[in-house]
């Protein structure tokens, strides 16, 4: 068990100092600009905004990313349908069996009624 930075709470599955952060792919320790600090010139202004603006391999990464999530999602609905469909089978059968059960115990009952 680890214990997350400035928390003597331990956290199961980190080492020693992880945070949740460090599950980002590129998390670093250096600190984290406040989008609501004060910027004191136009300049600065428009460097921070080319730090913050995605390159274009991020938004490759972010696009293939984005394929796989949906394509598991589209196998996940795929598979979820077919457990759905094989259910429905199943209680299709236990109900006709069930007929089929009830009927034998009338006729058993007419049987022995004679």
């Amino acid at each position: 068990m680890a214990t997350r930075r400035g928390s003597s709470t331990p956290q199961p599955g980190g080492s020693p100092g992880s945070s949740h952060r460090d599950l980002f792919i590129g998390a670093s320790d250096a600190p984290v600009r406040s989008c609501t600090s004060a910027i004191s010139s136009t300049a600065s202004m428009g460097t921070e905004d080319m730090l913050m603006s995605p390159s274009s391999a991020d938004l490759r990464r972010l696009t293939r990313l984005k394929a796989e999530q949906e394509r598991r999602l589209k196998m996940m609905q795929v598979r979820v349908e077919r457990l759905a469909a094989h259910e429905r089978r199943i209680w299709k059968d236990v109900a006709c069996t069930q007929r089929m059960s009830l009927q034998a115990q009338e006729a058993q009952l007419r049987r022995q009624a004679q």
